[in-house]
Parts: structure tokens; sequence; C-alpha cells
């Protein structure tokens, strides 16, 4: 007991073998309550964090697999019309969108689209739907909010 004080040396060499476990019990009871407090708590707050981030980022993986699968491999695919403009038009049909469809014209292989009012969801599932079946991408997108929720006017430019 050399580290000790010598008061503390002194309550030491005066206590009882009894007093002496009950204060080395104590003493690990206190070590043990900072060890959790200090090492165990942050450890158990991160694994929780991370068990979310890595669910979080195998969505987003799945999904980007989902565009970099071949297309093939997916579904059953119609050959890709020759002409974009066609392709537009019966993506627009299909998701009946063609009444939303206020512009819709060709122009040097491209095809110029202007959606008025189209909900959101639909505009996506009309993207997703010419991207993988008639390989025609959105090369520019002017989205803007509508006053009614969830619509959108979208000035689209497509193409191969």
């Amino acid at each position: 007991m050399a580290q000790l004080p010598a008061s503390l040396a002194s309550a030491w060499d005066r206590a009882s073998p009894r007093e002496r476990v009950l204060v080395r019990w104590m003493a690990l009871v206190v070590v043990l309550a900072v060890l959790y407090a200090v090492a165990w708590q942050p450890l158990r707050a991160d694994i929780t964090r991370t068990r979310d981030a890595l669910e979080r980022q195998r969505a987003a993986y799945a999904t980007l697999r989902t565009y970099a699968e071949p297309l093939s491999a997916q579904t059953a695919i119609s050959a890709p019309s020759a002409e974009p403009l066609t392709a537009v038009t019966r993506a627009l049909d299909a998701r009946n969108l063609r009444a939303s469809a206020s512009q819709l014209e060709a122009r040097e292989g491209r095809v110029m689209l202007l959606l008025g009012a189209v909900p959101f969801d639909a505009l996506i599932a009309f993207l997703d739907d010419l991207a993988r079946t008639e390989r025609v991408r959105a090369l520019d997108a002017r989205i803007t909010a509508r006053v009614e929720r969830g619509v959108v006017r979208a000035e689209l430019t497509l193409g191969r």
C-alpha cells in the first residue's frame, strides 16, 4: 500500500478483513460501471448505427444491381423500336400518360416531351419502363412541383 496516501493506508490497516473484502467488491463494481459507461454503451450504439447503415446500403445496392444487370436477364424485352419517338409514344400509351403530354416532337434522334401534370410516381415508372424496354433514357429533365400534392410538370429530352 505504498502508493496510497498515509491516511488511506492507515484506514486500510485498521479495516477488518470483512471490510477489506467489501471495499474490494465496491471498487470492482465502480470499475465495471465506468467500463460500461465509457466503452460498452458507445460500442453498442455504434453497432446499432452500423447495422442500420448496412441495411440502407444493402437496399441501395440491390436497387443499383437491378439497373446494372443485363436487361434480358430481368424481363422478356421486345427489340427496341428503331425510332425513339415511336418508343416514347408506345410507353406513354402503356402508362396512360398520353393525355398529359402537351408536347411530343422528335429532333435529331431525340424526343422533346412536355408532361403538364403527371403524378411523380407515374413519371418515374414511365421513365423506368422506357429505359428497360426501349433503351431510351432521359438526357435532360426539368421537373417542377405543381400545387397538387405528388403532381409534377416534366420537360424531358429523351434519347438513346
